[in-house]
């Protein structure tokens, strides 16, 4: 069982004079659980496809909002971030805006899947060596992926 949840932040830019869109979606072999919030203002979805899906949308203009969810039995995590970094209303699709772990790697790709190190049976854990990839297909009953790194080699270590 998943002990350790994961954390998303939404981070707005310093200055910003009207509030930013950003829609996060997520999808899981596992099931999500135990979703919250860090802004008790700021509703937290259920998610859908029997728990596979969760999909958060929002807008932020100042500080940061924290997402936090755990995903027990799961061993691949797909993630699509998009967020309105220039304040034209459209949402924006980068790696530059997404950052891994406390030493902020960008992944090579987005959307990207993160999944099991090699050989390992489970729990999908943030703080393990986990396997970055490119979705070739990624539905709740297909996971095809690519994989192209792994979070301690964007790290450096």
């Amino acid at each position: 069982m998943a002990t350790d949840p994961w954390h998303i932040t939404v981070k707005a830019g310093a200055g910003w004079t009207k509030p930013h869109p950003y829609r996060l979606e997520f999808r899981t072999d596992g099931k999500f659980t135990e979703i919250s919030c860090s802004d008790g203002n700021v509703h937290v979805p259920s998610p859908s496809e029997g728990g596979k899906t969760l999909i958060i949308t929002g807008k932020i203009q100042r500080a940061s909002i924290d997402y936090q969810f755990k995903i027990p039995g799961a061993k691949t995590l797909y993630m699509d971030l998009k967020f309105d970094m220039d304040g034209d209303g459209q949402l924006d699709e980068s790696t530059q805006f997404i950052f891994l772990r406390h030493s902020e790697v960008n992944p090579p790709v987005t959307p990207f899947v993160i999944g099991l190190p090699a050989g390992i049976v489970g729990p999908l854990e943030p703080g393990m060596n986990f396997r970055i990839g490119r979705a070739v297909q990624y539905s709740s009953s297909v996971h095809e992926v690519e994989w192209l790194t792994d979070v301690k080699k964007l790290e450096g270590k």
